[in-house]
């Protein structure tokens, strides 16, 4: 019975110092992926002026995601974006606070911005990926 109870005994301890956990690495779903993305839409210049135009708005951006195993991810993105807004007013002056002031119509501005953005990404069972994201742009403009 000592024999047995021994043996018994040895067994037991010996099965929770070998045994493993059984996790399986698994990489973040972009993890290494570039991403490449245009968009397009309208655009609609809220101004003093009377009737307005409908516009165009393009972006276009570039992002990497760096490699990780784990849910979290880190990224880059370079972006630049195009749009044009637009209108006409039947007025040849406007009356401001400095005085009456001459306005040109139709006018039409260009505005264009590029910039640089890091991003912290989550995997929620690759299903959901909300993100947080900060980064820096220029931004030019050009009425005519």
């Amino acid at each position: 019975m000592k024999l047995f109870l021994t043996i018994l005994l040895g067994f037991a301890l010996y099965q929770p110092l070998w045994a493993q956990d059984a996790t399986i690495s698994k990489d973040h779903m972009f993890s290494g992926n570039w991403v490449f993305s245009l968009e397009g839409g309208t655009a609609i210049g809220f101004t003093d002026y009377k009737k307005t135009k409908l516009g165009y708005s393009t972006k276009l951006s570039v992002d990497y995601f760096f490699r990780t195993d784990s849910p979290s991810s880190f990224g880059i993105r370079l972006f630049g974006t195009l749009q044009k807004i637009s209108g006409e007013d039947d007025r040849i002056t406007v009356s401001t606070k400095d005085g009456p002031r001459e306005i040109m119509s139709p006018f039409s501005t260009d505005i264009k911005s590029a910039g640089l953005a890091f991003s912290y990404n989550y995997s929620i069972d690759d299903f959901a990926f909300p993100f947080l994201m900060a980064g820096i742009s220029n931004l030019w403009f050009d009425p005519k």
